[in-house]
C-alpha cells in the first residue's frame, strides 16, 4: 500500500445560463460525476465550485479555483477536476488559457467525460502559440509607433499629448512647446547641480528638496522624477537640427 499524500484536488462545474433542461439537476448531477471521478483515483478534495454563467460572462467561481488551487499545493502537484472541457470556459480558448496558466503553477486540469476531445486537440497550443505571437507583435509596434511619434515631437517642437514636460509650457499657438520662466530655474538648477556633482538620481532629488525647488504640481521631487527629466534632456541635446536647403541662385 502506497504511503505517499493523496494528491490535492478542486471541483469545477460550469453550465451556461440560457441551456435546455433543469440547471440545478444538471449540475448535481456533473457533480457526483466528478465525485466519483475524484474518489477512483484517491485524490484529497479541497472544495467544490459550480455556477451557472452567462455566455461569455465572467466566471468568478472559476477564478477562485484557478487561483486558489496553487495556493493550497505546497508540495507535488494539484488538480482541477471538471466535468467536460466545453463547461470548463465560456469558450475553448478560454479554457486552454487557464489550462495553461495552472499548468504553469504545478496544476493540471483532468475532464472527467470530456464532450469531443478539445482537450487533447494538438491544434489548441498551435493557437496559443500564434496569439502570444501576435500579441507581443502587436505591443512591440504599439512602442514603435509611441517612439516614433515622441521623437518626432522632440525634432519639431510638438504637444503632443498637450502635456508639456518639465521646464516648458504650450506656447500662443497651442501646439509648439516654450520654455515656462518659473519652471526653467527649477530645471537650470537641476541640470546644474547633476553636471558639476554627478550624484545619482536619488541624491538629486533629495538636494532639490533641500533647496526648496518647486516642482510642476508642488509636490516633492523623486528619483523617478529626476531620472525622466535627465533622460528626456539628454535625447533633446541629441536631436541634430535639419540643414536648410540652400537658395538655388
Amino acid at each position: 500500500m502506497s504511503t505517499d499524500a493523496p494528491e490535492k484536488a478542486i471541483i469545477y462545474i460550469g453550465v451556461p445560463r440560457g441551456s435546455k433542461g433543469d440547471l440545478r439537476g444538471r449540475i448535481g448531477e456533473r457533480l457526483d460525476a466528478c465525485r466519483a471521478y475524484a474518489q477512483e483515483r484517491g485524490y484529497e478534495i479541497l472544495g467544490e465550485e459550480k455556477e451557472a454563467y452567462p455566455d461569455g460572462g465572467p466566471q468568478p467561481a472559476l477564478a477562485r479555483c484557478v487561483s486558489g488551487l496553487p495556493r493550497h499545493v505546497n508540495e507535488g502537484q494539484g488538480v482541477l477536476i471538471v466535468h467536460d472541457y466545453a463547461g470548463f470556459g465560456y469558450n475553448t480558448y478560454h479554457s486552454e488559457y487557464w489550462r495553461h496558466w495552472l499548468e504553469r503553477h504545478n496544476c493540471r486540469v483532468e475532464v472527467v467525460e470530456g464532450d469531443d476531445g478539445a482537450a487533447d486537440n494538438p491544434l489548441l497550443p498551435l493557437a496559443r502559440r500564434m496569439q502570444a505571437t501576435r500579441d507581443e507583435c502587436y505591443r512591440a509596434l504599439q512602442g514603435a509607433r509611441r517612439y516614433a511619434s515622441w521623437k518626432y515631437r522632440q525634432q519639431h517642437g510638438g504637444a503632443g499629448n498637450g502635456n508639456p514636460p518639465y521646464g516648458y509650457r504650450l506656447g500662443p499657438d497651442n501646439q509648439t512647446h516654450v520654455p515656462d520662466p518659473a519652471e526653467q530655474v527649477g530645471l537650470q538648477a537641476l541640470l546644474e547641480l547633476r553636471k558639476s556633482t554627478g550624484w545619482g538620481y536619488q541624491r538629486l532629488a533629495k538636494e532639490m528638496n533641500r533647496r526648496g525647488y518647486p516642482t510642476r504640481k508642488a509636490t516633492r521631487w523623486h528619483a523617478t522624477t529626476v531620472a525622466r527629466i535627465l533622460k528626456r534632456e539628454a535625447e533633446r541635446d541629441k536631436v541634430v537640427p535639419v540643414p536648410e536647403k540652400p537658395e538655388i541662385p
